[in-house]
């Protein structure tokens, strides 16, 4: 395995695209970092003869994948059998693949940061220093081209999935596939990112400024045919026996990943005198003012709440010792609203 990274791409005729995209990856430190695979049908002509004549696909020595076949998804309307991206396309790419690392981009995304093959390669490993299972699941920064809405960032702290995710052999190992093969085509990403997040350890990364792509289909419907209903509904994906894998190797890095227990902090909730919505009042009061996020009034709190909210702050070790179950003798501090 000499080879940094393994890059998917699932195409049909737009060689405009695709060319554009392959000309990005050049920008990699070094181009044999990479393994780059592209799928296509064998019924696409168009990007036949694109790897076959031309110079930057030779340059690039890309494998390509023909697929043949009626395909293994069945449509939910008219019930003909159809292309399983993940399945019939993506799933046996990966499988010959020998990267260190395997990640899928479609064909309308460029890549923007010089260096990519080694930034990822820092990133990862600095990650996985202290895991040796190295499993992770690796977010890279995306942006969004559209040609009316301009383009807008995606905050990687907000989003808890990629639309190109990124993992590491040791994933592919360990799950049996890149992206979940029961998704012809829609919801792959998203259930691949709620495996690892719901997940005991922390095993997902987001690293930034790798990539931008348009906002465009990501399939071309050819003229006169009807597109196959084939979004599957992640929410109906039975997902447990996958979680589950991850954690049997997880399981010998947790005490090491755990973190510390301070305290348990402690707060009164008062009850806004206009609108008479709940606030919580840290135990680190100052002031007996409190200011409702709700409807921004300014509420005051009464004296003995006051006094007890000083006393909670030095008492928050013994508070934190009974929820331990250390010391038994301590109160339950009960809510009280405001007089």
């Amino acid at each position: 395995m000499n080879k940094i990274v393994s890059i998917f791409i699932i195409t049909r005729k737009r060689i405009g695209s695709l060319e554009r995209l392959l000309r990005s990856l050049t920008i990699a430190y070094n181009i044999n970092n990479l393994e780059i695979w592209i799928g296509y049908d064998y019924d696409d002509d168009q990007t036949i003869d694109f790897l076959k004549t031309n110079q930057l696909a030779q340059d690039l020595n890309i494998s390509p994948f023909e697929f043949k076949g009626e395909g293994s998804a069945v449509c939910s309307t008219c019930n003909e059998k159809y292309m399983n991206r993940h399945k019939d396309m993506l799933q046996p790419m990966a499988e010959k693949s020998s990267g260190r690392y395997l990640w899928i981009l479609n064909d309308d995304v460029e890549i923007r940061t010089p260096n990519f093959d080694i930034m990822l390669d820092q990133y990862i490993e600095a990650f996985l220093e202290d895991r040796p299972d190295r499993l992770v699941y690796v977010k890279t920064g995306e942006v969004f081209r559209h040609p009316k809405r301009g383009a807008r960032g995606r905050y990687l702290a907000k989003c808890d999935y990629a639309c190109y995710p990124l993992i590491t052999r040791e994933v592919f190992n360990t799950l049996g596939f890149f992206l979940p093969t029961q998704f012809p085509t829609g919801g792959a990403d998203i259930t691949l990112a709620k495996i690892f997040n719901r997940s005991l350890a922390n095993r997902s990364l987001s690293i930034p400024d790798i990539i931008c792509y348009d906002h465009i289909d990501a399939l071309v419907v050819e003229e006169g045919r009807t597109p196959h209903g084939s979004v599957a509904d992640y929410s109906a994906y039975e997902m447990n026996k996958d979680i589950l894998k991850i954690d049997a190797l997880v399981q010998g890095s947790l005490e090491k990943e755990a973190v510390d227990l301070h305290a348990i902090r402690v707060q009164l909730v008062v009850s806004c005198k206009s609108c008479h919505n709940e606030i919580l009042v840290p135990t680190e009061l100052s002031t007996n003012m409190v200011v409702c996020h709700n409807c921004n009034a300014r509420n005051v709190i009464a004296g003995a709440h006051l006094e007890l909210s000083y006393n909670l702050c030095s008492t928050e070790e013994s508070i934190t010792n009974a929820a331990l179950g250390l010391d038994e003798s301590d109160t339950v501090v009960k809510r009280k609203s405001h007089e």
